[in-house]
């Protein structure tokens, strides 16, 4: 059990047991935290996990994270972040298996919260399997949300995402610019999730585009998966039961929603998807 206080001038990197970690193999790990982390608005794009800030080419299994995280800012500036439960940011790693998040989260509102995922906020060449998250975060501004993963990239090679799931709770209360949430992935480009889920309750009056399981999809590839989730959100642009932005190079097969929506847009809520390619 550990308490953790961070005033951060300098340092981009924030993690519970890492700042950044890479070239490592990390096992059998449980630890319970309490962070309280004050972000210096001098610097942006900070990356914090519960686990690491940054996870880079290595490999973990068997790390059971419990942590209540609260971020604040120092001085009247804004000052911006990824956050994700395990990792900020997760990049070339062979793989991630059998870990978990126990997560709460507050974020004061001169943190913008540029990605948020309860596993992990930034994921690019990475597989994750047999993991999960349960979480409540209550986010004052947010931009892109996903329940398990926020975004996840192409830039360095694909991303797998393997018997995962997310339950709990997200509530975001403001964004300046609306924000996009998916239940499960905010945003996702060559990626392939198969046997996945998400239990959530979502409520926001500043979301711009929300999907059950999946914000936006392209060049994606999700199978036997679904989510049972509760939407409660008003004056958004598009709110989806599954999948709210899919092209037509995604798929989805053996996937189904039984989300709840809640909206004052139903002009703009669709049960499953706006348009997506489904067997």
């Amino acid at each position: 059990n550990v308490k953790v206080e961070i005033e951060s001038y300098k340092v981009n990197e924030i993690g519970g047991v890492f700042g950044s970690a890479s070239s490592s193999n990390v096992t059998d790990i449980n630890c319970n935290l309490y962070m309280v982390i004050n972000l210096e608005a001098t610097l942006n794009n900070h990356l914090v996990g519960g686990f690491a800030g940054k996870f880079n080419t290595a490999n973990a299994s068997q790390v059971n994270i419990t942590t209540n995280i609260e971020i604040m800012a120092l001085g009247n500036d804004n000052s911006s972040i990824n956050f994700g439960g395990f990792a900020g940011e997760v990049s070339s790693c062979e793989e991630i298996n059998n870990a978990s998040v126990n997560m709460e989260a507050t974020t004061a509102e001169k943190i913008i919260v540029n990605n948020f995922g309860g596993f992990v906020a930034q994921l690019d060449d990475a597989n994750i399997k047999n993991s999960s998250a349960n979480i409540s975060a209550n986010l004052y501004n947010a931009k892109l949300v996903g329940g398990f993963i926020a975004n996840a990239t192409n830039s360095m090679g694909e991303c797998y995402i393997t018997n995962c799931g997310v339950n709990g709770s997200l509530e975001i209360s403001k964004s300046d610019s609306q924000a996009n949430i998916g239940g499960f992935v905010g945003q996702i480009n060559t990626t392939t999730i198969n046997r996945c889920f998400t239990l959530l309750s979502i409520q926001s009056n500043a979301a711009k585009i929300v999907g059950g399981f999946a914000q936006k999809a392209t060049k994606s590839v999700i199978t036997n998966s679904y989510t049972a989730s509760k939407l409660d959100v008003d004056n958004v642009n598009s709110v989806s039961g599954f999948v709210a932005n899919s092209d037509d190079a995604s798929t989805y097969e053996k996937c189904f929603s039984v989300s709840t929506i809640l909206t004052n847009s139903y002009e703009n809520a669709y049960g499953f998807a706006n348009s997506a390619n489904c067997t």
